[in-house]
Order: structure tokens, then C-alpha cells, then sequence
């Protein structure tokens, strides 16, 4: 059997029969092509909508505190509020939508926030301490644990943005990001382990360790992912540990 293609050749006319086979072999070819292709053009697409959603939440975020401070002075001013500084000095300034007025315990909705390595669930974001879910405007969902008045360890309101709201995989690192206001740093939001290199942070294993990697701190696996993309700047690099 003849497939007859009609070329134009040099200014003339040149007829070819190109037989079934090598259609098939063709088209063989371009699949393989496009098989090796793909996921790669698929994980590159993940990682920019990722990074481009995470840029802004930070910016929103910043821009809540910023006019936060101008309303209420900077973190020095703040005052605990039965342990929910957010209540009254970031959620004004962002745009929620919804939220649980029973402050419900987030390990009994079966909402799961997996860490960075696959280890299971976080136990730093399923306690009777995390405060939320706020669901934004745009889907994000924002969950709180306050320790500005704790030990000088943490010293810090922790903030975890759900990008995809209460859509899988997640997992911090992946969809899900924490960043961090506190009294070192009053005037802008920032990230866990933003005093330390990427390459520190990632040898370390504690804030963001890979998939099936060991951590010595178990509870915040995942925390300082959000540092990494922050110091890589705003890019998902190869030695990112995603998946």
C-alpha cells in the first residue's frame, strides 16, 4: 500500500510514494519523542504556576502587614490577643472569604499536611495550636501558630500557605509553604532558615529534606522550603527537592 505526497522540488514537481510502514516508523518516532518530552515540559509548566502563585501570596502578605503597621505600629506594638495576633492585625488587610469561627482541630477534618520528605503528617500543623483554615479570595488557604511570645527557638508567627487550597498533594514544598513574622525581622515576612545558605539548608536535612530523607527535627520537615526558592531567586533549580 502507497501514500502518494505531491512535492515541490527545485521549482518543479516531484512525486514520492511513501509506503504505510514509514508513516508508522515516523509517527513512532515523534511519539517516542514526545513521551521523553513531555513530562519534563510538565514539570517545568508545575514548577513556574508554583512559583508564581507562592510570589504572591508573599506579596499579599506583605502587603497586609505593611498596612498593618501603619494602622497599629510595628510587631512591638502587638499584642497576643488569646494567642491569635493575627485576628486582629493581619486578616483585616487580606481578603478572606471564609473561614471556621470554631477554630476546629485540623487533625479532625482529615485535612493532612504531609512534610517535605513524605514522612507522614506534620505534627507542628495538626495540634490544638494551629488556627484556621482562611480560605483568600483567590483559594488560598492561610493557617497560623503563634509563638512570638515563646522561647527565643521560635519567637515567631508562623504562617502556612496552602496554594491550592484544600487540593492534594499537600505536602510542604510542594503546594505548601510556610513563612514566618518575627520580632528579628518586625517589618516584613520572611522564611524559616533565611539566615543560612542554600546549600546549608539543604545538607541539613531539618528545613527542607527530600523524599524519604532522614530529618533530626521531624515536627517543621519542610519549613525552610520556601527559603530555598526565595535565595534561588524565585526559581524551582535542579537541586530543589521536588516531586
Amino acid at each position: 500500500m502507497y501514500v502518494v505526497l505531491k512535492r515541490t522540488f527545485l521549482g518543479g514537481n516531484l512525486n514520492k510514494a511513501f509506503t504505510l510502514a514509514e508513516i508508522l516508523i515516523t509517527l513512532g518516532i515523534i511519539g517516542v519523542v514526545a513521551a521523553i518530552t513531555m513530562p519534563a515540559l510538565i514539570t517545568n509548566y508545575q514548577k513556574q504556576v508554583t512559583v508564581s502563585q507562592l510570589k504572591k501570596s508573599y506579596s499579599v502578605l506583605n502587603q497586609a502587614l505593611q498596612k498593618s503597621i501603619q494602622e497599629n505600629g510595628d510587631l512591638s506594638n502587638w499584642e497576643s490577643i488569646d494567642g491569635e495576633p493575627e485576628v486582629k492585625y493581619l486578616l483585616p488587610y487580606l481578603k478572606v472569604v471564609d473561614f471556621k469561627k470554631d477554630r476546629w482541630n485540623i487533625r479532625k477534618t482529615g485535612y493532612e499536611i504531609m512534610k517535605s520528605n513524605g514522612d507522614g503528617t506534620s505534627q507542628f500543623w495538626t495540634s490544638g495550636l494551629s488556627k484556621g483554615p482562611y480560605m483568600l479570595s483567590d483559594g488560598t488557604i492561610l493557617i497560623f501558630m503563634n509563638f512570638l511570645n515563646y522561647s527565643p527557638m521560635y519567637n515567631a508567627l508562623y504562617i502556612l500557605v496552602d496554594l491550592n487550597g484544600f487540593k492534594g498533594p499537600n505536602r510542604i514544598g510542594r503546594d505548601i509553604f510556610v513563612f514566618t513574622l518575627s520580632k528579628a525581622k518586625p517589618n516584613i515576612i520572611s522564611s524559616s532558615g533565611d539566615n543560612k545558605t542554600v546549600d546549608e539548608i539543604l545538607k541539613g536535612k531539618n528545613l527542607c529534606a527530600a523524599k524519604g530523607e532522614i530529618s533530626g527535627y521531624q515536627g517543621y520537615v519542610g519549613m525552610g522550603c520556601s527559603t530555598i526558592i526565595i535565595k534561588d531567586g524565585w526559581k524551582i533549580e535542579k537541586h530543589y527537592p521536588w516531586w
